[in-house]
């Protein structure tokens, strides 16, 4: 049983062609990295997985509304909204319409916070934020949320290496608890511990490799 399925996914932009014939099959608790050069199609591609964009040709199977976490550098930088408000709108899709944050709700953020050691900046606006310590919160906005597939473009991207260690600690505990993880990442080392990586060059999938891994 696949958690996440692409196939034969295609995606223009109106200058231009980004994606062409892109098929995956993700199982539970697995975790895929693409990689390739700047421009490839990687960050289409995980928003389309994620269902942010809608592919023109071919179709996206998700056994569940994934969490998706997007670079820092693509937040507004005036955005007005606190560390705690942001990790909050992860836990928007268990709320009851409008009502306010359960108990429960409050205490999944809480423990993302934690979990990304920005707990003491609850209070704090974004915008007054380093770069890393925004991607953090970012990603425990995914945390927070508790899907069963979690998507991450360029999670540790120029991040020090407390965070960088931090985020992939989060990764793991999310993998034993059968998450399907999918990541874009230059990164040799966030590549290495992948199960699979998937190259794109030009929109389409030029390698996949399955890697023997002992996490």
């Amino acid at each position: 049983m696949q958690t996440l399925t692409l196939s034969g996914v295609g995606f223009a932009y109106p200058d231009r062609h980004v994606l062409e014939g892109v098929s995956l099959a993700l199982a539970p608790g697995t975790h895929t990295v693409l990689t390739g050069r700047n421009g490839s199609g990687k960050s289409t591609l995980l928003a389309v997985a994620a269902g942010v964009l809608k592919p023109a040709r071919g179709t996206v199977q998700a056994a569940a509304r994934p969490a998706f976490v997007i670079q820092h550098t693509r937040t507004p930088e005036t955005m007005p909204c606190t560390v705690r408000q942001a990790v909050e709108m992860g836990r928007w899709p268990h709320r009851n319409g409008l009502l306010p944050l359960r108990r429960t709700d409050r205490r999944k953020v809480s423990e993302a916070m934690e979990r990304m050691g920005i707990a003491d900046l609850a209070g704090r606006q974004l915008q007054e934020l380093s770069g890393g310590q925004r991607q953090r919160t970012l990603i425990a906005q995914g945390l927070a949320q508790e899907s069963g597939i979690l998507i991450l473009d360029e999670p540790t991207a120029g991040l020090d290496s407390r965070a960088h260690g931090l985020i992939r600690a989060a990764v793991q505990d999310e993998l034993r608890r059968g998450v399907t993880v999918l990541e874009s990442s230059h990164d040799a080392g966030d590549i290495s511990r992948a199960d699979r990586v998937v190259m794109l060059d030009g929109g389409r999938v030029t390698a996949a490799s399955q890697a023997d891994q002992r996490h």
